[in-house]
């Protein structure tokens, strides 16, 4: 599943019960800049920061790199998300963020 800059991604329960560890679940491109310290430059100054949801073992992940990158170079190689605000604003998942794996 591809999401956009104007749709949240919602990632639900069923959708980590089906999943099997390393499957992207859905990737998204964003026009706004990223920082793990600050999350995202709202004047939409920068480069467009791609993100991928992976499933792991009953748990999962949010990654980002550049645009230019495959999701799965991403899912592989990434700078993973650690701030649970910063998650939020990308994937909705208000019961699967019980399982992200920090």
């Amino acid at each position: 599943m591809q999401a956009t800059d104007n749709s949240i991604p919602t990632l639900t329960l069923e959708m980590l019960e089906k999943s099997n560890p390393r499957d992207i679940l859905f990737s998204g491109i964003v026009n706004q800049y990223y920082s793990p310290k600050d999350g995202f430059n709202r004047l939409g100054i920068g480069e467009q920061v791609k993100f991928v949801v992976v499933a792991g073992f009953g748990d999962w992940a949010l990654y980002y790199g550049t645009a230019h990158y495959s999701d799965q170079y991403i899912a592989e190689n990434g700078e993973k998300v650690f701030c649970e605000n910063h998650i939020q604003q990308i994937v909705h998942c208000p019961k699967a963020i019980a399982f992200y794996r920090y």
